[in-house]
């Protein structure tokens, strides 16, 4: 008898009638269908379980929040966090300071670095200017690095406005937004926090208040 019958008999012999049905799931299917499952998530674990070994964090934005583009997963707490270079038309481009020097992210290496991505008519980026340079002053001399990388606006207007507000950390040119590309922005401001080895630990999408800005400046810097 197969193993997705089941037979029910009136008797024995060939001249009995034997009548038969087929159940609608086997046991051995439906194991079978249970342990496929659960590999293909085991699978999906594997694939898109970051580097470092970090949790994986699911996608959040903050009040205020200014998106600028399809909503994407960005780059997850512990991958590695990748070089301030972009592509724009087959072009590689690469972030620059306000003088038009390259800026790399290997030029910090051994230091936290905080990354924020902004721009002087962004709203939401003007709110936590002022806590995010507070920041900055407090926590420069332990070696914390802030490059706040400006979308698609052109030298002249930022300098300005870093004037305009003692802005003193590194400020970077990302003139195409093709370095926002590479780390999968879709809204400003967005902010990344890498540890001295180059892994992001904490990630924030919208502006941050004095207490999230603590909390985050926590996963990167020395106790």
């Amino acid at each position: 008898m197969g193993e997705d019958d089941v037979g029910i008999h009136s008797g024995r012999g060939p001249g009995r009638r034997r009548l038969r049905f087929r159940a609608p799931v086997s046991g051995r299917r439906l194991v079978m269908g249970s342990v496929l499952a659960v590999a293909a998530v085991g699978l999906a674990w594997v694939l898109t379980r970051p580097l470092g070994g970090g949790p994986w964090v699911p996608l959040t934005t903050g009040p205020n929040f200014y998106p600028i583009g399809q909503e994407r997963p960005g780059l997850l707490v512990g991958q590695r966090a990748p070089d301030f270079i972009g592509s724009a038309g087959g072009v590689p481009v690469v972030l620059t300071d306000l003088d038009g020097n390259p800026i790399h992210l290997a030029d910090f290496a051994g230091h936290p670095v905080w990354i924020v991505f902004w721009a002087t008519w962004c709203v939401p980026c003007q709110q936590e200017i002022p806590d995010l340079r507070a920041e900055h002053e407090l926590h420069a001399p332990d070696g914390l690095v802030i490059v706040a990388i400006n979308r698609a606006e052109a030298a002249d207007v930022v300098r300005a406005y870093a004037e305009a507000h003692g802005l003193e950390y590194l400020i970077g040119l990302d003139r195409t937004a093709a370095v926002m590309d590479t780390y999968a922005g879709w809204g400003l401001p967005t902010h990344y926090f890498v540890d001295a080895d180059g892994i992001i630990r904490a990630r924030f999408l919208g502006p941050m208040s004095r207490q999230q800005m603590d909390a985050h400046l926590a996963t990167i810097l020395e106790p």
